[in-house]
């Protein structure tokens, strides 16, 4: 199998456990891979990091919050890829600051 297929292959179990554990999951906003898990509370502990790990996936928790209405917005994760960044060189942070 290709990495390809096999990284669509772990990315397919992943989400068919997510459903079979009832994760209430969705998509992010277009453009972003990745999806969001709003029962994050009922389905963490049943959550299998193999699976998540194997799909190239970081699982990220967000504490439960209040939106801008003053609704509750409860725990949640977002799922996806994360990406390494490079870090900054001084020269680079001294050239933002200076500006």
């Amino acid at each position: 199998m290709s990495t390809d297929a096999t990284l669509q292959a772990n990315v397919k179990a992943l989400l068919t456990h997510l459903l079979s554990i009832g994760a209430d999951i969705a998509p992010t906003k277009e453009g972003k891979q990745g999806f969001m898990i709003w029962n994050l509370d009922k389905v963490k502990s049943s959550i299998d990091s193999q699976l998540v790990e194997n799909a190239g996936y970081k699982l990220l928790p967000k504490p439960k919050s209040f939106a801008p209405d003053g609704t509750i917005v409860p725990a949640r994760a977002w799922l996806g890829t994360v990406s390494n960044r490079k870090a900054a060189t001084l020269d680079e942070l001294m050239a933002k600051a200076t500006k």
